[in-house]
């Protein structure tokens, strides 16, 4: 919400009435996706990080895990964008989603990796998750890229 009001730290986007339902002019699914997609993006980050040593650990671990969250929001916000669920005030360079949108996902992401300090997760099933989202985002992308222009580009 406080995103969608004042432009921190994703820059400034509103939310068209596509998704409902809604609370304070903000769809459901945007909170519920980032609950889906924080544990497996920790379990990426956990998988790497359990080779570094202690004293590097759990800074790794946040960085790490911003990084897993943002990189799949770079296979959303296209499709979503073109979907017009969400509208940019002043388009960027990549779809049409201005590059200080994926600076606020590592910011959030970190913020809150380090606000809930996820202890040791399952990581197999939670990479797996991870992996089939990731696949599934890269081919639907591809295709749906490959036979529709992008709203932005219209």
């Amino acid at each position: 919400m406080i995103g969608s009001r004042t432009g921190i730290p994703f820059g400034t986007y509103s939310y068209t009435d596509t998704l409902q339902p809604q609370i304070l002019n903000v769809p459901m699914q945007i909170p519920l996706g980032w609950l889906m997609m924080l544990p497996p993006s920790w379990a990426v980050a956990q998988a790497i990080v359990d080779r570094i040593k202690p004293r590097w650990e759990f800074p790794a671990f946040v960085g790490l895990s911003a990084l897993a969250m943002t990189a799949w929001d770079l296979f959303l916000d296209p499709m979503m964008v073109t979907w017009e669920m969400w509208v940019w005030d002043n388009p960027g360079s990549y779809f049409g989603i201005p590059w200080i949108n994926y600076l606020g996902w590592l910011l959030v992401s970190a913020l809150i990796t380090i606000l809930i300090r996820p202890g040791k997760l399952p990581v197999a099933p939670l990479l797996i998750i991870y992996t089939t989202i990731w696949l599934l985002k890269s081919a639907g992308l591809g295709f749906y890229l490959g036979h529709t222009r992008c709203s932005y580009y219209r």
